[in-house]
């Protein structure tokens, strides 16, 4: 039951609207795709659904819509913590890198503190200081380096930052 396969193809398409400035597009699209994702059925699915359009919706830097994803894939399904909290706590962790990405970092760390998963946290952590530092957040990624407590995560973050730092330059 993959009839909401032009989900993708919706959500990319919608994202290019964005970026070239065609707004009002974009924002047709975005609430058509959510709009389908509400239909499936499937409830692992829809959860995985939406966590793309919230995904979808940060890379196109509207962020209060992309939150709006997540207020709805909360709605949507019982939320039972030890169910299916995952999709929910991915969708924030794509939008808090988004944000990293925009230079919006207080907002990004607001965005994680909504995570209720700590080995998820870590991991976004990661992410989002390696987001910090593709994007040239140097300063930004040290201070998110200095919260992230696993030893190969914190390399990996340092390789990054090194690499920012010298493409800086």
């Amino acid at each position: 039951s993959w009839h909401f396969q032009p989900l993708p193809a919706l959500n990319d398409i919608a994202i290019a609207q964005a970026k070239a400035g065609n707004a009002r597009k974009a924002k047709e699209l975005f609430v058509q795709a959510l709009a389908t994702a509400k239909t499936v059925d499937h409830v692992i699915d829809r959860d995985a659904t939406l966590k793309e359009i919230a995904w979808a919706q940060a890379k196109a830097g509207n962020f209060k819509k992309a939150f709006t994803a997540v207020k709805t894939l909360e709605e949507a399904i019982p939320f039972n913590p030890n169910l299916h909290p995952s999709h929910r706590n991915w969708a924030l962790v794509g939008i808090a890198i988004a944000q990293a990405k925009a230079g919006e970092a207080k907002e990004a760390f607001a965005t994680l503190k909504m995570i209720k998963d700590a080995g998820l946290l870590e991991v976004a952590l990661r992410d989002l200081a390696i987001a910090q530092a593709d994007a040239g957040y140097i300063k930004e990624a040290q201070d998110t380096l200095k919260m992230i407590k696993n030893v190969h995560d914190r390399a990996s973050v340092l390789s990054s930052i090194k690499a920012g730092a010298n493409k800086k330059r």
